[in-house]
């Protein structure tokens, strides 16, 4: 079985979708790119030997019948482009943040259910090696119950990086470091410490000519009664981002900036046990999005549901930053399940401008 795919939008991450098909050789075909802007598209056809290139999704769709879409355009298109390739009989990865609110993600999982095809959004730290061992770890109950957490984002964005026409504002952009930087870590985070209970925050915007936060911070607190603290900024010189998470048995550790493997991360504890456990990690693959396209299409040949499609784990990370944007505007704690249809933020990271 070989899936035909089609790239929508040519832009700086793109390549990365191109390396992570060209990857599985014949399991997968990359059979068109489409960009809105002909020129663009053609010469990055041309560039990566590419054979079609289009300027309108839907004339894509109809000549190609891909049954994986990639899209890469900017957030205020992910919704519409998602339906759209869900309707024709795709599955879609597209790229984070699916969607600008979850009245879009709403939108989405209906057209999912319509189709019966799936579609997932990038969170590729969730399929590293090193990933996957720890959550073998926690399901096995070998480093104990989780207890605390700090999760930091410490990037630095000029005023240049805003520029970008689709940038900074929250029609276009949809939110800002905490849905589009910060939102790595915290899926991470909540990938391995579990389901969430409540949040508070703080969320703001400094030094930039702007409409969407570059600085937050934020307390989460999990059902099993863990605690985690939170730290989103763009505005910082040295750049870094850290996971620390303390388990009952042991602390676990990462410093890296975009991507990790194993050698980025550190366990102590006392107990030999765990620490054997630790070491016997066998499987180093990185946190790229070629692990993420691979299981994909172990998902795609099997007929299986994937690990981050819209009803599931997207939608659970989409909820928790929209109540991290709530919290933090209306200074106040917000629930889990507490944004319903009928609040403003539901229709968007900015309460929809209440």
């Amino acid at each position: 079985m070989t899936i035909s795919v089609l790239l929508v939008g040519a832009g700086a991450i793109a390549p990365a979708h191109v390396r992570a098909v060209r990857g599985e050789g014949e399991r997968a075909v990359l059979k068109g790119v489409v960009d809105r802007d002909r020129t663009t598209a053609r010469t990055f056809a041309a560039d990566h030997g590419i054979s079609a290139a289009y300027d309108d999704l839907a004339t894509a769709l109809e000549k190609e019948h891909p049954d994986l879409v990639l899209i890469c355009t900017p957030p205020a298109l992910h919704a519409d482009q998602c339906v759209k390739a869900l309707s024709s009989g795709a599955w879609v990865l597209c790229e984070k943040p699916l969607c600008a609110s979850l009245a879009e993600l709403d939108r989405i999982i209906r057209a999912e259910q319509e189709s019966r095809c799936y579609c997932s959004v990038i969170a590729q730290r969730r399929f590293s090696g090193v990933v996957r061992h720890i959550k073998g770890l926690i399901e096995g109950d070998v480093l104990g119950a989780p207890i605390a957490a700090l999760c930091a984002t410490t990037w630095f964005r000029d005023a240049a990086y805003y520029r970008v026409p689709w940038r900074g504002t929250w029609a276009q952009e949809t939110g800002g470091v905490t849905m589009n930087l910060g939102v790595h870590l915290i899926d991470l985070l909540l990938h391995l410490f579990g389901r969430w209970r409540d949040v508070r925050g703080v969320v703001t915007t400094r030094q930039r000519a702007i409409e969407v936060d570059n600085l937050s911070a934020g307390v989460v607190t999990f059902e099993n009664g863990a605690v985690g603290s939170l730290l989103n900024s763009a505005l910082s010189p040295r750049q870094e981002t850290y996971l620390r998470l303390d388990f009952e048995r042991a602390t676990l550790e990462t410093r890296h900036l975009y991507d990790f493997t194993a050698k980025d991360w550190t366990c102590y504890s006392s107990e030999a046990a765990v620490m054997a456990a630790w070491e016997a990690l066998e499987d180093d693959s990185p946190a790229d999005h070629a692990a993420q396209f691979r299981a994909l299409l172990a998902d795609m040949e099997a007929g299986t549901p994937p690990l981050m499609r819209s009803a599931g784990a997207a939608r659970e990370t989409l909820e928790f930053v929209t109540a991290f944007y709530k919290a933090g505007f209306g200074k106040e704690i917000v629930q889990r399940g507490a944004i319903t249809p009928d609040d403003p933020f539901y229709r968007g990271m900015n309460g929809a401008a209440l």
